[in-house]
């Protein structure tokens, strides 16, 4: 086995590297900002129209 021997040039950024990883990158990041844009739809609409509920709407807003 030969020693592996670290420069600065080995941590340079390589553009055709760059190219064949960054797509790869991309879709999970566009994927994560869906399901959090997702998600936090969903808790408004919960947060909204779950007070409007006749069972669980008292939880949040108890008879007087």
């Amino acid at each position: 086995m030969k020693a592996v021997t670290l420069t600065r040039v080995s941590f340079a950024l390589q553009g055709d590297l760059i190219k064949r990883f960054l797509p790869l990158g991309l879709t999970s990041l566009f994927s994560q900002i869906s399901l959090a844009a997702a998600m936090a739809a969903i808790n408004n609409m919960i947060r909204k129209y779950g007070t409007m509920d006749p069972v669980f709407g008292l939880l949040i807003n108890p008879p007087p």
